[in-house]
């Protein structure tokens, strides 16, 4: 669970997820901003290397260069970029990552070998002079004119869009889903703490086997359904197992989630209402698994090193001779491996990636091909 046929059969080939998650249309539009801010840094260049040659000039009147308008001529004579030139940047950086080379990027166009070392074998694909050009020039988005102060990743939102559209047709939630809350994290270069308000705050949910994240925004409407019925129509059309702590269990939640065909599973705690009172544990007591059942509720007290109320749904087994048993273990195994999606989203996901700009465009962060839950509290 967790990928449909069309993500598995992408992972034959270590080539077709670049292909699938890159489609064409995206490298399309890369190549046409980039030849766009190209056009658009002409004049800038122009200026610059006509200000160089008036230098050279006053230090020495010999010299004689070109003017500003043959300059702006030749540069817009450049080759434009094409789509297939940026697969080959994409293959040229993971050649680099499994092979890299130690002295600096330059070396991978070395023509000779140096003793033990060997030559490069960029030049095969892209010059030396084009891999500068395209780097220089790699742009996703055109320049606005008017920025909104709340979208600082404007310069990669394209990629964000055809990244989480990608990832819905290739992932799917799988059979046991994890919820939890997430946080924002601290952006602050110098001063990290963990943010406490609820503002920062979304509910998060995962698959509990890939740890993958759906992504679901209830519509604010006048004349809307309740969120439960949204969320159960957007995100749960068939039977699950949801997995949820001690924050979020109650006995009124289960119940509610197996009349909508969710069965659910999760730590409990004892001073919510409809726990069962007689379930308790004292000091006096050895380590053993107190359990009290009925119809549709399992609700177990496991002592290790510290009590845990345990609270589940539709968990009675039926043997071929008619007995009953319920498999505790089973219960404790489900929410051990459900919750640990919900931190390995929480670590990976969630902890800041700053990507060092000048002071201009400051610090941003930017968590790619991602899709979760948000949901403000």
């Amino acid at each position: 669970m967790g990928t449909n046929a069309l993500c598995s059969s992408l992972c034959r080939l270590p080539s077709r997820p670049i292909f699938h998650f890159l489609p064409k249309s995206l490298r399309v539009e890369i190549a046409e901003e980039s030849n766009k801010y190209r056009s658009q840094c002409n004049h800038s260049m122009a200026m610059d290397q006509y200000k160089r040659i008036q230098l050279a000039q006053q230090k020495d009147h010999s010299i004689s260069g070109p003017t500003l308008e043959s300059i702006e001529e030749r540069l817009h004579r450049h080759r434009p970029f094409q789509p297939h030139e940026f697969v080959y940047f994409i293959g040229l950086h993971v050649t680099r990552a499994l092979s890299p080379m130690r002295d600096g990027i330059a070396k991978h166009w070395v023509s000779c070998e140096d003793d033990a070392l060997p030559r490069g074998t960029w030049s095969c694909f892209m010059k030396r002079s084009r891999y500068v050009e395209l780097v220089r020039f790699l742009h996703f988005a055109d320049n606005p004119t008017n920025v909104g102060p709340h979208d600082k990743a404007w310069e990669i939102r394209p990629i964000l869009q055809v990244g989480e559209t990608t990832f819905r047709r290739a992932y799917r939630l799988g059979r046991a889903i994890s919820f939890d809350k997430g946080m924002v994290p601290n952006k602050a270069a110098s001063t990290h703490y963990e943010r406490t308000t609820r503002i920062n705050q979304f509910f998060l949910t995962s698959c509990a086997k890939t740890a993958y994240c759906t992504r679901h925004t209830v519509a604010k409407q006048k004349r809307q359904k309740p969120l439960d019925q949204q969320l159960w129509c957007a995100i749960f059309p068939v039977k699950r197992l949801i997995v949820t702590d001690n924050y979020y269990s109650s006995v009124a939640l289960s119940l509610m989630l197996l009349t909508m065909g969710l069965y659910h599973v999760g730590s409990m705690r004892a001073n919510r209402l409809g726990w069962c009172k007689s379930i308790h544990y004292t000091q006096k007591n050895a380590r053993r698994i107190f359990q009290e059942e009925r119809i549709e509720l399992l609700r177990l007290l496991i002592t290790q090193n510290l009590p845990v109320n345990m609270l589940a749904t539709s968990v009675l087994r039926t043997e071929n001779d008619g007995s009953r048993s319920v498999p505790c273990p089973i219960v404790v195994t489900e929410y051990l491996s459900g919750m640990g999606s919900v931190d390995t989203m929480t670590k990976f996901d969630f902890d800041a990636i700053l990507f060092k700009k000048p002071v201009a465009l400051r610090n941003i962060t930017c968590n790619c091909f991602s899709d979760w839950l948000i949901w403000p509290w």
